[in-house]
C-alpha cells in the first residue's frame, strides 16, 4: 500500500502534525503559566513530526517522532496532574469568568489531545512500517556490496 504522491498535496505524516499544531496551539490559547513545558515539548513533537515527513528514506525520523509523542504523552499527564486544579487557579489570579472559560478551553485541548496521540502513534507506525517495505526491508540506503547473488 503505498500513498500517492502528487505535487502540492501534504503527505499523510504532514496532516497529522497539521493535528498536532492544531491542538497545541489551541491549548496554549490562554497564556505559558498554567503549563510551562507544554510548549517545549510540543514544539519538538511537530519539529520531529516536520523531519519525519520530509525525509523519506529512513526510518530513524519516524521512530524519533514516536519516541517524541510518547514522551509527551508522560509529560502531559504529569503537567495536568500538577496544574490542573481550577478552584485553585481562580483563587489565585483573581479572574474573570471569560478567563476562566478560556482557560477551562485549553485544558480541554490538551485532554482531546492526549485522547488522539495514540491513533497518530500507530499511524506513524503503519507509514513507517510502509516505508521499511519499500526499501525492501533494508533500512540503509546504501547498496550492499558483500553479498551479491
Amino acid at each position: 500500500m503505498q500513498f500517492p504522491q502528487l505535487a502540492g498535496i501534504p503527505t499523510p505524516l504532514s496532516i497529522v502534525v497539521l493535528i498536532h499544531f492544531f491542538f497545541a496551539s489551541n491549548a496554549l490559547i490562554t497564556n505559558f503559566d498554567w503549563m510551562p513545558s507544554y510548549a517545549f515539548t510540543h514544539i519538538a513533537v511537530i519539529l520531529f513530526g516536520l523531519w519525519a515527513s520530509r525525509e523519506k528514506k529512513g526510518l530513524e525520523p519516524v521512530i524519533a517522532y514516536v519516541a517524541a509523542v510518547l514522551i509527551s504523552i508522560l509529560t502531559d499527564i504529569i503537567q495536568l496532574g500538577v496544574y490542573f486544579d481550577d478552584t485553585q487557579f481562580v483563587a489565585d489570579h483573581e479572574v474573570g469568568t471569560k478567563y476562566r472559560d478560556t482557560w477551562r478551553y485549553s485544558a480541554a485541548m490538551v485532554i482531546i489531545h492526549l485522547i488522539i496521540k495514540p491513533i497518530c502513534i500507530l499511524f506513524a507506525i503503519l507509514v513507517a512500517f510502509m516505508r521499511f517495505n519499500q526499501q525492501g526491508g533494508d533500512t540503509t540506503e546504501y547498496d550492499r556490496i558483500d553479498n551479491q547473488q
